[in-house]
Parts: C-alpha cells; structure tokens; sequence
C-alpha cells in the first residue's frame, strides 16, 4: 500500500461515505421490496452497517481535515531569521506588558470602588442610625415642660420651647456635609 497524503486520505473518506451511503439507500429499497422475512432482516443489517460506515468515514474525514488545518497552523508561524524572531518576542512582550498594565488599572480601580462602597454602606448605616434617632424621638411624646427631665433635646429645653435644638442636629448637619460624625 502507497502512502497517503493528508488529502489524498480526506478524498477517500468521502468517497467511502459517499459509497456507503449510496449502498444503504440500494438496501433500504431491496428490503422493501423483499417477501422472505430473512431476506428483509439481512438487507436492514446491510442498510444499518452501511449508514454506520458512511458516519464513520465521514467523521474520519472532519478529523483528518482538523488535524491538516491545526498542522497549517503550527508550520505558518515558522520564522525565516534570528532578527524576525527578535521582533516576534519584542511584539508579545509588549503585548503581554500592555495587558499586564490593563489588569493592574483594573484592579487599581476595583479597589477604589470597593472602598467607596465601603463608606458609602457605612454612611447609610450612620444614616440609619439616626433616621431610627428621630422616629424614636418624634413617637417618644417626651413633649415635658421641666428642662431637666427632657431627653430629646440636647441642651434639655423643652420640645415646646422655641429654642429647641434637636440632640443629634449637629451630627446629621456634618453627615449631610460629608463629614465625619465622630468629631
């Protein structure tokens, strides 16, 4: 048997599952046609073996035509001089440094956004805080006519009075500035 060329192998794959396909379709109308029940059995056994060789040499054929475009592939990169080589490294280094760069700013601006999502869950937790400050003191009905028993204004007047100044005013009004409450 002579040697086969990649190509002269995907033509005769084809040619085979073409063949068998032909075949299968010769005894599927044989069995049709068929009055012993032997007969009938033995032309469906040759119509199956055929179709099954027709897939068989078919997906021999995408495999073989896979292994040729994949060896195209590895051979095309070949290069012809030292210098060619010299500048196929330099392109993927850079490359590879401009990619590197990429990750790095990407991570950079992960971490930023990361820790203003921090702040921000911790300001609306400050902003719970104190939302939660007010309902408690506005359903607290604390409204007392003695400065000193008053627990809902910070310099103990009385809810009533005109010179009420609420006891978390100043940590809210430096929230909203975007400061600090701690200070």
């Amino acid at each position: 048997m002579s040697k086969l060329t990649l190509d002269e192998a995907i033509k005769h794959c084809l040619e085979v599952a073409e063949q068998n396909e032909i075949s299968a379709i010769t005894y599927k109308n044989c069995k049709e046609i068929k009055a012993n029940m032997y007969e009938k059995l033995t032309a469906e056994k040759a119509e199956n073996d055929c179709r099954e060789c027709a897939a068989d040499h078919r997906q021999l054929a995408e495999w073989l035509t896979e292994l040729r475009e994949l060896s195209l592939q590895i051979a095309a990169p070949r290069l012809g001089s030292i210098e060619e080589y010299h500048y196929e490294l330099a392109r993927c280094k850079t490359a590879f440094w401009s990619c590197n760069k990429r990750c790095m700013d990407a991570e950079e601006q992960y971490r930023r956004k990361a820790d203003e999502l921090r702040k921000a869950q911790e300001q609306i937790a400050e902003y719970k805080r104190l939302l939660k400050a007010a309902v408690e003191d506005m359903n607290s009905n604390n409204i007392c006519f003695d400065i000193n028993a008053c627990n809902v204004c910070a310099e103990k007047n009385c809810i009533s009075c005109d010179t009420f100044h609420w006891r978390y005013t100043d940590e809210v009004k430096r929230l909203l500035r975007g400061g600090d409450t701690n200070g």
